[in-house]
Parts: C-alpha cells; sequence; structure tokens
C-alpha cells in the first residue's frame, strides 16, 4: 500500500489542516485559458507522494490541463462539497502505461464505484486517461519570509514598502514583491512547482532565452539576461528538480553587484527547497 503519510505530513502537505488520504472523492479544480475555474469531483488514489485521478479521453479538463496545469483540489463528498482546506498544485496527464497500475489502485481503493464507473465507461467507448497531480511544497507559503524587507533595501540600496506576497492558483506558484518607497525600483521572486524541465526551457525560448545566457553552478540549470536601457536590471530563471524560481530585480544600480544579490537570493531559495 502507497505511504499515504508521507502525502499528508511532508514537504507537499506542509500546510494541511486535514487528510486527504481519509477522503473517498476530491473536488478538482482545472482553469479555462480565461482564469475561471471549473470544479468536478473525481474519485482518486495516492501513490507515495502524488494523486492519481482517471478521466475519460474526451474529458474537457484533459484540454485544460494542457494550457493550465495549475490545480486545486479539497477533500469532497459525491457532489463535490468540500469538506476540508483546499490545495495549489500542477496536473500532468500520464502516457498510457500508467493506466493499468492507476486501475487497480482505484479498484482496490474503491471496490464497487470505481469498477463499475470503468465497466460503464468502457460500454460507451470511453478510453481511460490519468492525471497525476503533485501539490506545492510548503515554501511556496512564505517567499517573503525567506527575503525579507532589510535584505530587499539591501539589495536596491534604499528603504522599500513592505512586501506584497501572492499565491496564484493559475500559474500554480507564489510571489512576493518588493517596491522602493521613493522609486519604481524593485526586487520580487516567483516560485512554482511540478514543472516539467523541457516544457519549462521551451517557455523560456520562447522568450528568446539562449544557451549563451546560461549559469552554471546554480540549481539543474539556470538563465539569466538583462533589463533593457529604460528598465534596468536583472532576471535570473533557475531550474532544480521539479521547481522552478526566477528572481527578478528591477534597478539602475552597478549591474554585477544586482547579478551578484539575485544569484545569493536564487540559492538561499534552492537551499529552503532542500
Amino acid at each position: 500500500m502507497a505511504d499515504t503519510a508521507a502525502l499528508v505530513t511532508g514537504p507537499s502537505m506542509g500546510r494541511a489542516e486535514a487528510t486527504l488520504a481519509d477522503a473517498r472523492f476530491l473536488d478538482l479544480v482545472t482553469y479555462r485559458r480565461s482564469g475561471d475555474a471549473v470544479a468536478t469531483p473525481v474519485l482518486f488514489a495516492i501513490d507515495g507522494d502524488r494523486i492519481l485521478v482517471r478521466t475519460a479521453h474526451d474529458a474537457g479538463k484533459l484540454k485544460r490541463l494542457r494550457h493550465t496545469p495549475a490545480i486545486e483540489v479539497a477533500a469532497a463528498d459525491s457532489r463535490g462539497r468540500r469538506l476540508g482546506p483546499a490545495f495549489t498544485g500542477r496536473g500532468r496527464i500520464l502516457g498510457p502505461d500508467a493506466v493499468g497500475p492507476t486501475l487497480a489502485r482505484l479498484h482496490a481503493k474503491h471496490r464497487i464505484a470505481e469498477p463499475l464507473f470503468t465497466a460503464v465507461r468502457h460500454l460507451r467507448g470511453k478510453g481511460d486517461v490519468v492525471i497525476e497531480i503533485s501539490l506545492e511544497a510548503a515554501v511556496s507559503g512564505g517567499l517573503c519570509d525567506l527575503l525579507p524587507a532589510d535584505q530587499a533595501s539591501e539589495i536596491l540600496g534604499v528603504p522599500v514598502l513592505p512586501g506584497v506576497a501572492k499565491t496564484s492558483v493559475v500559474f500554480g506558484g507564489s510571489s512576493c514583491r518588493y517596491v522602493a518607497a521613493d522609486s519604481t525600483d524593485s526586487v520580487g521572486i516567483q516560485y512554482t512547482a511540478g514543472t516539467v524541465r523541457d516544457e519549462w526551457e521551451t517557455q523560456l525560448a520562447k522568450i528568446r532565452i539562449t544557451a549563451e545566457m546560461a549559469v552554471v553552478g546554480l540549481g539543474d540549470a539556470a538563465y539569466r539576461y538583462d533589463g533593457s536601457t529604460s528598465r534596468p536590471g536583472v532576471r535570473l530563471a533557475v531550474f532544480e528538480g521539479d521547481h522552478d524560481i526566477w528572481v527578478v530585480i528591477d534597478s539602475p544600480a552597478d549591474h554585477a553587484a544586482i547579478v551578484a544579490a539575485a544569484e545569493r537570493v536564487a540559492h538561499r531559495l534552492l537551499d529552503a527547497l532542500n
């Protein structure tokens, strides 16, 4: 049997107040391109630190996950009425090899409902597709704690306003940003869990990040590019494991100094993740 305790007490569920492992259904929320949420009650199984959900090959949630992998889940009843707190994370569509093992887990957990659903679905000519859900690591809830105001002020060289922390369900991550008290200079960090490296690098290529911008010795892969004349500064993108981190500093201060500061911040975030 999977170690369900890992899902409840491990880093992916550090802020959990109730166990998903005891629930029969999840309220699974996926997102349209517009950002509108679509909720569906689903049966699920737990495999270590991931949640597995089976759905039909033509389900709308698959289309939504392909363009927006962010999800939200909560323990629920069969009608989708929530019975506990919500958790954000990322959904990934698995290949055909995942169907058999996942159905076995689902049938073992839901001995009547799942075999019945499987039979009815197959009679209707529906194929099975598995969604793997990874919940956000606990670090995403406290990014401003990892970059306190005094450190942000030191980076910019001027006093800063209180940090603004945000959690984005649509983009599956969290951020923290400080703005200088007397200018538009700023320093910000963003964290996202459940990232696939190939997809991450494809997105970077779309904004013209090239191999010449690679930074050695920072995470599994890292790239840095500079701001423009009208908006001087530095952007640092770092990938490690299945996490990606961005450090953005908008400041006309000494370029070498802010590059070094961005790398120090990135190292601090990586240390927190590890």
